[in-house]
């Protein structure tokens, strides 16, 4: 589906169209949102200090009623998958995702968006519940999420300009309701920053004939504003969404920039999120990991291998972390020519890994042949 066909889809701009509300039933009893989001930062703690399991079965008996327990058992299914690339993995998210985009639609006030005008005008957010409002933030949240891994799938914008639109709706929440809780409104808005500061670096490096296509019904995107948006959602410290968005934005930097030629990333930014978190969260595997693939992408070898071998040895059980950490090793070690070294996590890739078989054979090969001039001028 391409983006004209996207665009021409009516549900866009409808809110209900995902799962018929009255499949999912809420109990009368239940977490309240603040509960439910002391609950979420727990599971939260539990994912960035490699307790994985323990984290989705904290989530696991509210997800089918409650807004934040879906969308943080949907989030850290995301994290696993996305980072995997593994099909299977993707695939298990995007139910998970379905799931969660319907509890949350179900939490939400209800109405049908024809026009994009009759989103942003005329509407008294203080008539909210804060049940609903927060509903709205994770609805959003969901959708963001939900469109990232459609893209990797099929390419369809429908989820992403969707998930764009409910993004703007909560930004002017945040703007007009009266908040009675400063803790509610400070974890409200580092949600609000992380989503429109992903909703505008992902439309910021869109293709240009697509860019213009969204700016017809009034989307536009921009580098450095998304990245501002990102930056004060990481400052709003001890909030729910702080250590996610420092997440993406450290991936932001040290791998998605390089990856696909978007130039450098900001490295120093990055490292002093980096220190601080691990400050937080001195065992982390992805952290450990994420400063090692900056020190790589500095070129300080010897101190990236040091900490990316951490980073394998935090933890055991999450696999394909284990797998992107030697993938960096071997690059590494092949930056210093020390192609023995590169051969051994090449060919423990080769045998442990179903991302690319032929990509770890072929480049293990190639270390192979570079090992025999190995230590001759």
């Amino acid at each position: 589906m391409d983006i004209n066909e996207d665009l021409s889809d009516p549900k866009i701009f409808e809110d209900d169209w995902e799962t018929d509300p009255a499949e999912i039933e809420i109990p009368e009893e239940k977490p309240s949102v603040q509960e439910s989001i002391q609950e979420t930062l727990q599971t939260l703690d539990l994912f960035m200090n490699n307790k994985f399991e323990e984290a989705l079965d904290l989530m696991e008996p509210w997800a089918h009623c409650s807004s934040y327990h879906a969308l943080g058992k949907s989030t850290v299914c995301f994290i696993q998958s996305i980072l995997s690339f593994d099909p299977d993995e993707i695939s298990r998210s995007m139910e998970i995702l379905k799931e969660s985009v319907a509890v949350c639609n179900k939490l939400r006030r209800k109405g049908t968006l024809v026009y994009i005008t009759r989103l942003l005008r005329g509407v008294d957010y203080n008539m909210y519940t804060t049940e609903e409002v927060h509903a709205e933030l994770c609805y959003a949240e969901c959708l963001l999420l939900t469109a990232l891994l459609t893209f990797v799938a099929d390419n369809s914008f429908v989820n992403f300009i969707k998930g764009g639109l409910r993004i703007r709706a909560t930004a002017l929440i945040l703007e007009n309701r009266r908040w009675e809780d400063e803790e509610d409104r400070r974890h409200y808005e580092s949600g609000v920053r992380m989503g429109l500061g992903i909703f505008y670096l992902v439309v910021a490096h869109l293709p240009t004939r697509i860019i213009r296509v969204l700016e017809m019904i009034g989307f536009c995107g921009d580098k450095e504003t998304g990245l501002q948006y990102l930056y004060d959602s990481v400052a709003l410290d001890g909030s729910l969404r702080s250590p996610l968005t420092a997440l993406f934005l450290l991936c932001y930097n040290t791998i998605i920039t390089y990856l696909f030629g978007l130039a450098d990333g900001d490295l120093v930014s990055s490292e002093y999120i980096i220190k601080n978190m691990l400050k937080k969260y001195p065992r982390g595997t992805l952290y450990l990991f994420l400063y090692g693939r900056l020190l790589e992408v500095k070129g300080e070898f010897d101190q990236a291998i040091n900490l990316l071998l951490d980073s394998l040895t935090v933890q055991d059980k999450w696999r394909q972390m284990r797998n992107l950490g030697s993938w960096e090793i071997m690059w590494c070690y092949s930056f210093k020519f020390e192609w023995k070294n590169a051969q051994k996590y090449l060919d423990f890739l080769r045998k442990e890994s179903r991302w690319s078989p032929a990509i770890y054979t072929y480049t293990y090969a190639i270390a192979l042949y570079y090992g025999i001039w190995e230590g001759k001028n």
